[in-house]
């Protein structure tokens, strides 16, 4: 029997190459984030384990040709990292002020392209107790 210890507990945090021979899974121990790489081979063995920039990670995706992992942090930090499958941070990328976090990625087939969906700002409307009528 195989178990993996420190899953990050989220709806995402799980994720597989499109060739299908690589795991990687988000982890969070000791109040650290960081990512195992698994290859999906008989044993399920760890092929690396690394830690990421992030203060609370909430998704990892592979890009479609799996030699780029994309890492979503915490809506509220609203960051994107993309490292390399041995862990190298490639880039850091940040939407800007008008955005309150990323709700959603989405890779482009040939993997050039990562589409985000933003959290938009939330709208406040003027409210006075004294209004007339």
């Amino acid at each position: 029997m195989h178990y993996i210890r420190f899953p990050k507990s989220t709806s995402g945090g799980l994720a597989f190459s499109a060739d299908g021979t690589l795991m990687a899974l988000a982890q969070r121990s000791e109040g650290s984030d960081s990512v195992q790489i698994h290859a999906c081979e008989d044993s399920w063995g760890v092929v690396r384990s690394f830690g990421i920039e992030t203060d609370d990670v909430a998704d990892v995706s592979w890009a479609p040709h799996a030699h780029v992992l994309c890492v979503l942090d915490a809506p509220t930090k609203h960051q994107v990292l993309l490292y390399t499958s041995e862990g190298e941070c490639l880039r850091r990328f940040a939407p800007g002020d008008e955005a309150r976090g990323i709700r959603q990625l989405s890779w482009s087939p040939d993997g050039r392209f990562l589409k985000y969906i933003p959290i938009p700002p939330i709208c406040h409307t003027p409210f006075s107790p004294y209004s007339r009528f």
